[in-house]
């Protein structure tokens, strides 16, 4: 690794950590966010360009500029402006040793991504999201004349820019080259990787500080268990996937997730910002959010902030004249056409998706099966949200996914072939996050009063105890 890629590297990381502190209050978590953070303000940087025209360079400094403005004002304001009562941390310290523990996450999350010493040759990270960063590294008026160009159409110009614009970032400041484009994404994956953990970290709070950061790392170790070649190699599949379940652990399994919603808030943007299925995921995961907190919706709404963010870019894509080639094969209309050719895609994408991911779901459906029977008293009594939650996100996606595949234009085996390990990642993920979950509930030590209800799911502002105590009872 040369000079110029580890001058990148601390760039990428010191640009969003303002705002990734802001988010999270703790430096050693914010050293895990912030590329993320770098990544989310570039998206802006995109956004504002094709909007209003002029160069991006302009607008990155900008939209950096006034990111870190709006961070220090809420840094530093004025004590009558700050809450009466001191949010509680993002995330349990293992005995009080929170460098350690990120440290540690870090190490372990690193070894795998060894892979991004490969050479940066992989199709979709070349022919999509560095192309898109290469023309969003120039000025407006060449990235809307690539974006409506049909000879980009095979590029997916529609797709949402959070992938390429902190490439398009790194290679304004140092020129064109593949290698670094592959180091800022995997750096951008990783980043969203370690953002899961801590957010499955602080959905278990009330666990042992160990066992709820150990919980975290299983589910972020999951983002390999299918297509393991394609997390650090450009691809933006693990990146949207990380964000998704991160997002789902602090919203549906949190205690109070609005008691300090921003990381949740955050990861579901950038998921919905990453790729068009994570659009989809992420409206699922909106509507079950705002389902559990149905007694609380004047917090609620703030879920479909993230979505709107993603409508607006679809509106912006199709205002510059992209296309999506899902939306050209009009796929309600073949939803409801030819019921033998539906049929004949239906079989192989059932078993694809089975050999992909369904012995993993299933050891997962087990587990949450036994945990339901054994350990729900101590499940309830900890807190955590209910299990059925991220069964009915799992489920919802995976039925859009069939419906993707069987309504599809192309060939189903190839189709099936070139991407199947891909889009199931949040699959796998979410199945791994079921299941840490009861494991947890299985080795807590708190158990409920005789006759304690398992919470359903719904929260409300009045059923919880205030969150600096939840955390103080935590040990945290």
């Amino acid at each position: 690794m040369s000079a110029v890629h580890l001058l990148t590297v601390a760039l990428i990381v010191a640009a969003g950590l303002p705002l990734a502190f802001t988010i999270v209050r703790s430096a050693p978590a914010a050293l895990l966010l912030a590329p993320l953070a770098t990544a989310l303000v570039s998206t802006v940087a995109v956004v504002l360009m094709l909007v209003f025209g002029a160069g991006f360079r302009s607008w990155l400094a900008t939209a950096f500029m006034i990111t870190w403005a709006v961070c220090g004002w809420r840094l530093c304001r004025p004590r009558w402006l700050r809450r009466k009562q001191p949010a509680p941390p993002a995330a349990p310290s293992p005995a009080g040793a929170p460098w350690l523990a990120v440290g540690v996450t870090a190490g372990v999350l690193a070894v795998p991504f060894l892979l991004v010493l490969h050479p940066p040759t992989s199709w979709d990270a070349h022919s999509i999201w560095w192309l898109h960063a290469g023309y969003f590294t120039y000025d407006a008026e060449i990235a809307r004349t690539a974006m409506a160009s049909p000879g980009f159409a095979f590029s997916h110009t529609d797709y949402p820019p959070l992938a390429s614009a902190p490439v398009a970032a790194a290679w304004t400041l140092f020129g064109h080259s593949y290698r670094t484009a592959q180091l800022v994404s995997a750096l951008t994956t990783f980043s969203a990787v370690a953002a899961t953990v801590v957010a499955v970290a602080t959905a278990f709070a009330r666990s042992r500080p160990w066992l709820a950061w150990s919980a975290g790392v299983a589910v972020g170790l999951a983002t390999w268990a299918t297509g393991a070649e394609y997390v650090a190699a450009g691809y933006a599949d693990a990146l949207w996937s990380a964000c998704l379940v991160g997002a789902a652990a602090a919203l549906l399994l949190g205690r109070d997730p609005f008691v300090r919603p921003a990381l949740g808030l955050v990861l579901l943007t950038a998921a919905v910002l990453s790729k068009n299925e994570g659009l989809v995921a992420g409206g699922i995961l909106a509507a079950l959010v705002t389902v559990r907190e149905r007694r609380g919706l004047g917090r609620a709404w703030l879920v479909w902030l993230p979505v709107g963010s993603g409508l607006a870019w679809v509106g912006l894509s199709r205002l510059a004249g992209s296309t999506s080639d899902i939306e050209q094969a009009e796929p309600l209309g073949n939803l409801f056409g030819d019921t033998a050719r539906l049929t004949s895609r239906l079989h192989p994408t059932l078993d694809a998706l089975w050999e992909t991911v369904g012995p993993l779901v299933a050891v997962a459906v087990c587990c949450s099966l036994a945990g339901a029977l054994l350990v729900r008293r101590r499940r309830a009594a900890s807190g955590t949200g209910s299990d059925l939650w991220i069964w009915l996100l799992s489920c919802g996606y995976t039925a859009t996914l069939v419906a993707t595949y069987v309504t599809g234009p192309s060939d189903v085996d190839w189709w099936l072939g070139a991407s199947a390990d891909r889009v199931t990642v949040p699959i796998a993920m979410l199945a791994c996050l079921s299941a840490v979950s009861w494991l947890l509930a299985a080795v807590s030590d708190r158990d409920g009063p005789a006759g304690t209800p398992e919470r359903s799911g719904e929260s409300s502002a009045g059923d919880h105890p205030p969150a600096a105590a939840a955390y103080q009872a935590a040990g945290a």
